[in-house]
């Protein structure tokens, strides 16, 4: 019984890896883009979350996952987390363990895990100087 659990969370993980490759619109854009690793976890820039020059970043960690909400000030090129929420991921159900909404000003540095997506943002949404 036991492989069969592993054998079913194996396919969900071969699964979800598979679907960060579909496509999010007619742009060919993918829905998740991989930035690389933090401390050996993947890190993920959600597409479709943009609004405007807000975007979501996630940090994937065994059995859970982190996600920072990131709003950026492209005039400025100053970048703000706005929300960092932790969940604990259990049968493919994120649960929501803690969330901080303090709005904290990082560094914009455009070759950083967390700057990088910012750079893609502001030249979307046609801000001068991107």
């Amino acid at each position: 019984m036991d492989y069969l659990k592993l054998f079913t969370s194996l396919l969900i993980v071969v699964s979800a890896i598979f679907g960060l490759n579909r496509v999010a619109s007619a742009q060919n854009v993918p829905r998740y883009i991989y930035l690389g690793d933090h401390q050996g976890m993947p890190v993920l820039f959600d597409t479709e979350s943009q609004a405007g020059t807000t975007y979501k970043i996630y940090i994937g960690n065994g059995g859970r996952m982190t996600e920072i909400t990131l709003q950026a000030s492209c005039n400025e090129s100053r970048l703000f987390i706005i929300n960092y929420a932790l969940y604990k991921v259990d049968n493919n159900q994120p649960k929501l363990l803690s969330q901080d909404t303090k709005v904290e000003e990082i560094e914009f540095n455009p070759k950083s895990i967390l700057g990088s997506p910012m750079v893609a943002v502001c030249k979307k949404i046609g801000a001068s100087g991107w």
